[in-house]
């Protein structure tokens, strides 16, 4: 290159060089002028900078008092339309407008919180605040700090507890006419409300009324399934019945039967709480246990009574066989076995000697007159139309019931024995008094039917009068020895009538033979008379047979 070109270069690089300074003397000239504009304008303009918000209102280029007027005058539109919500489980359920929680904000305040924003204390700053403020690259949200009525707050958080509050739904059954009904478990919720409380005041303070999530105490629910239901309710049909000892209802249950996998494919495909109906052959007991329980001895079946007479021991045996069997209960199918009830006939058990038939004659035993009870008891079963397993009539006819209708027991034989042969309990309540039984059975009668017993004399025995002379009477006096009964041959008949009189059967009961046994009389004679008189051959007593 020649010393002139060279020279040319050096001049043209110090000349760029002198534009360059300038121009950047120019530039830092421009922007201290801009920001002395900037920090003068900054320092006396008596408006609120822009992008200066209070919920969402624009308060750009409004004094203090302009600020405060308009406030004011939004307050209302505020207040209704922003509010507080309640969330739970990403769903709102509940919201509480700012007027119903009577909130009221300090508008002076607030006013004066927006004009001193983007404000400071150095002018420098205050220019840079402002520059930023006009080309958006600041923006001021005021904090509302919302004062409330703690009461409307408090009925706010009730509101929602009252709305979320659920007792939990237990996996649970019913069994309809045709079906089951499962009930899928659902979880409970209780709301802590305290602490909702906290929440919701916690929330006024925030710039976006922030959402509050509702606090809940999950209250588990017990959970099952289509098998348990299986296990408990299916199987074979129990009616209701009666426990002796607990003298308490048992409940029956139902015959069901259904299909566990379909129930339980339709349960998993359910809602928490919602109850399926799942189809099953069903069949129910006749009665609920309560039904039962108020049928139970509901009715009279039957009551038959009886005179008592005698000595003071045969009542008094009346009387005890006869508490014996009060209050006797049979349930359905069960049988009562009369002497295993009030036997064996001894003084230990509280018997007394009474009159009591041996061998054909009259004699004092152990518990005579247990019979009558026996008797009694039986007749009031034929009316009240029960089945009659044992029972055996007296050798002689009694004086105290009519032919057919008496009973004869006896230590090792005969027995009285009956059964319950209904579809329901019975109970033996007896009642001893002025020498007089009465015997009643109660049941449950469902129909109008009656029992009428009807005997049949197919032939009768009289009696003969047997008379024995006797000096240890005077001469032409007499006495009885051994009273006298007419010989019967009988058939009794049960005969089963509608309410109407209509008679619906007859049915043979039991042939009854009654044996005679002649009149005894002791007849006084002359001592004189019965010299030489040849010896009466001795004759041999009948087998010996006790019959109580």
């Amino acid at each position: 290159m020649s010393a002139a070109k060279s020279e040319a270069a050096k001049k043209g690089g110090k000349r760029a060089v002198l534009v360059t300074v300038i121009v950047l003397c120019v530039l830092l000239a421009a922007a201290c002028a801009l920001c002395a504009a900037a920090c003068y304008m900054a320092d006396t303009d008596e408006t609120i900078r822009r992008n200066v918000r209070v919920m969402d209102i624009a308060l750009d280029g409004m004094t203090e008092r302009e600020a405060k007027e308009h406030l004011t005058r939004e307050l209302p539109a505020i207040l209704a339309e922003n509010g507080l919500r309640v969330m739970r489980n990403g769903e709102q359920i509940a919201f509480f407008s700012l007027a119903s929680l009577g909130a009221q904000m300090d508008v002076p305040r607030i006013a004066a919180t927006a004009y001193s924003a983007g404000r400071t204390s150095s002018s420098a700053l205050n220019g840079l605040r402002y520059v930023e403020t006009l080309l958006g690259l600041r923006t001021y949200r005021i904090n509302v700090h919302w004062s409330c009525d703690e009461e409307a707050l408090a009925d706010a958080a009730a509101s929602v507890a009252e709305k979320v509050n659920c007792e939990a739904v237990d996996f649970s059954w019913e069994i309809g006419e045709d079906c089951v009904f499962i009930t899928r478990a659902a979880d409970g919720a209780s709301v802590r409300q305290e602490e909702l409380l906290y929440l919701l005041r916690k929330a006024l303070q925030s710039i976006d009324l922030d959402s509050v999530e509702c606090p809940v105490n999950t209250l588990a629910a017990a959970r099952g399934t289509a098998q348990q239901v299986h296990d408990a309710v299916c199987g074979e049909l129990v009616e209701p019945s009666f426990d002796k000892e607990t003298q308490q209802v048992i409940g029956g249950r139902a015959g069901v039967a259904f299909d566990v996998a379909a129930a339980q494919s339709a349960l998993d495909a359910a809602k928490d709480g919602e109850t399926i109906r799942v189809a099953a052959e069903v069949n129910m007991p006749q009665h609920t246990a309560e039904e039962y329980e108020a049928l139970l001895f509901r009715d009279e079946l039957s009551s038959y009574s009886t005179s008592v007479s005698g000595t003071s021991g045969r009542r008094e045996n009346v009387r005890i066989s006869a508490a014996y069997c009060n209050g006797q209960i049979l349930n359905p199918g069960e049988s009562l076995d009369y002497l295993a009830l009030v036997g064996p006939c001894t003084v230990a058990n509280g018997y007394y000697l009474a009159p009591v038939y041996v061998g054909g004659k009259t004699v004092d035993g152990i518990g005579g007159g247990v019979c009558q009870t026996a008797s009694t008891l039986y007749a009031a079963a034929l009316h009240a139309n029960l089945a009659i397993l044992q029972r055996v009539n007296h050798g002689f006819a009694s004086s105290y019931i009519p032919l057919g209708l008496d009973a004869t027991v006896s230590d090792g034989g005969p027995a009285f024995e009956f059964q319950n042969n209904t579809d329901y309990p019975i109970r033996i309540d007896t009642l001893y008094e002025k020498n007089k039984l009465t015997v009643v059975i109660r049941g449950t009668k469902l129909d109008d039917t009656y029992v009428k017993m009807v005997t049949e004399v197919l032939s009768s025995t009289p009696y003969e009068v047997e008379k024995i002379e006797t000096t240890d009477l005077a001469p032409g006096e007499t006495k009885e020895e051994q009273s006298p009964y007419t010989g019967y041959d009988t058939r009794t008949y049960r005969n089963v009538y509608a309410g109407d009189g209509t008679l619906i059967s007859q049915t043979f009961e039991s042939r009854s033979i009654y044996r005679a046994r002649n009149q005894i009389l002791l007849v006084g004679v002359d001592p004189a008379a019965q010299e030489g008189a040849a010896d009466t051959p001795a004759v041999a007593p009948p087998p010996t047979e006790e019959v109580v």
